[in-house]
């Protein structure tokens, strides 16, 4: 491998959520009392579950996923988003990381890049930094909703840029692409020989008037596009570690021996629960969704009480993505903020700078009322808003 294609794995960071949300798991088993608006988790039981999981085959699985699964999870995508993918143009993979990275890893060759929206989810310029890859940094702006154009597509100038991360609904910003947004960006990356995975994990948690759109349903690009989706947010179910990649079967093909040699599969017991939850997905996603709507709406009015502002409600997935300046005016600096909310108050949420936006943070929705209460109140006394 040529020198300027090594990569020092010494200087590879970790997922910035996963470490702070490892933090809190070990502050807690220290008997600290922590609060955690760190990861992206819709916790909540799901009480439709099978408690048995009958029969379950706890021999190696297919690499490919449970026929069976397969076939409701095309059936699924199909039916809720007007895709047309057949059960041999969809593999399960063990989450939607894996199987971005995948793909990555199966389309980049060393030296190519991968265009990223920023503010982007923490994981991607690593993925494509492991698969030898540079990521290509696409800056949006607030006041356009964290939103890319075909125009920005169309000004990437490298010949060396093969791939474009789209994420809708997104991570962080809560930013849901309309229909006619999709087809133009699509259409752009299409004549820039740019193939595009979308990263739809937050399908299900688009909320009010907003209406999610997914890239699978523009048939006349399907050879240039990959549809990643995961159980995690969807049904609740982030520790099944269960996700889908719908694409064409060469794709398919092409991913599958990394799998095979990285992963194994899916375990036969994740998988037999996703194949349940989706057999019930018509009920279990709209829980989920009025679930998560009430307490985004309890962290809004919450923010609002204490800051005495207007703050917009995000669209989709579970997060608030805000200003330092929004909440203080003694920090400038997102990391140093958070780092001593974290020692002063024992109160855990994520710097922008780990999603490629200085002077934000991430607080996450996702846990339960009373946590999202005691936290925001801990949270605004740290701001020195009570």
């Amino acid at each position: 491998m040529q020198k300027n294609h090594k990569l020092n794995l010494n200087k590879l960071k970790p997922s910035a959520t996963v470490h702070l949300h490892s933090l809190s798991l070990a502050l807690k088993q220290q008997g600290e009392k922590v609060y955690s608006l760190a990861a992206g988790e819709p916790l909540m039981p799901i009480r439709s579950l099978n408690p048995k999981m009958a029969k379950v085959n706890f021999g190696y699985p297919p690499v490919l996923g449970l026929e069976e699964l397969r076939k409701k999870a095309s059936s699924w995508v199909n039916q809720n988003y007007e895709c047309n993918y057949g059960f041999n143009e969809t593999t399960v993979v063990p989450g939607a990381k894996m199987g971005i990275f995948l793909l990555l890893r199966a389309i980049l060759k060393p030296g190519d890049q991968a265009a990223v929206i920023a503010p982007y989810w923490v994981s991607y310029p690593p993925m494509i930094e492991l698969c030898y890859g540079k990521p290509v940094i696409l800056k949006t702006k607030p006041n356009n909703a964290w939103k890319i154009s075909a125009n920005d597509i169309a000004k990437i100038n490298s010949s060396k840029c093969k791939v474009l991360i789209l994420n809708n609904a997104s991570n962080p910003c809560g930013t849901v692409y309309s229909k006619d947004e999709l087809a133009l960006i699509l259409s752009a990356a299409q004549k820039r020989g740019l193939f595009v995975i979308s990263d739809e994990v937050y399908s299900g948690l688009v909320y009010d008037k907003s209406k999610f759109y997914s890239c699978g349903l523009f048939r006349k690009y399907k050879k240039n596009l990959a549809v990643v989706q995961s159980c995690s947010k969807n049904f609740a179910m982030p520790g099944i570690r269960t996700g889908f990649v719908f694409a064409p079967r060469e794709i398919i093909r092409a991913i599958n021996p990394i799998n095979s040699q990285t992963t194994s599969g899916v375990s036969q017991l994740s998988q037999n629960a996703a194949l349940q939850v989706l057999k019930k997905s018509g009920s279990i996603t709209p829980k989920v969704n009025m679930e998560m709507k009430l307490r985004r709406n309890l962290m809004h009015d919450l923010l609002e009480k204490y800051w005495d502002k207007k703050i917009d409600k995000p669209k989709s997935a579970l997060y608030f993505f805000l200003p330092v300046s929004d909440l203080t005016k003694k920090y400038r600096d997102d990391v140093l903020f958070c780092s001593d909310l974290l020692k002063k108050s024992r109160v855990i949420i994520v710097p922008g700078r780990a999603f490629g936006q200085k002077g934000y943070v991430r607080l996450s929705f996702g846990s339960d009322a009373t946590t999202i209460k005691n936290t925001m109140k801990l949270l605004a006394k740290f701001c020195g808003r009570i």
